[in-house]
C-alpha cells in the first residue's frame, strides 16, 4: 500500500498488471534468487511459491 500511496488497487487491476508485465514480474523474481544466492545470503533447499512447495531435486534418478 506503500508505494500505491495508500490507494487500494481493484482486484482487476492487480490480475490485468500481472497479465501485461508477466516476462517482467518472472524476470525480477529469478534476478533477485540469482543475485541472492551468488552473494551467499540464501541457500535453496526447496522454493515455495503460493505455498506449493517444489523440491530441489539432488540427483536424477533412471
Amino acid at each position: 500500500m506503500y508505494l500505491a500511496v495508500m490507494e487500494k488497487p481493484s482486484y482487476r487491476t492487480i490480475a490485468r498488471f500481472k497479465v501485461e508485465y508477466s516476462d517482467l514480474i518472472d524476470d525480477a523474481f529469478k534476478t533477485t534468487i540469482k543475485i541472492s544466492k551468488d552473494n551467499d545470503l540464501i541457500k535453496i533447499h526447496h522454493l515455495s511459491l503460493d505455498g506449493t512447495k517444489i523440491k530441489q531435486k539432488h540427483q536424477l534418478i533412471n
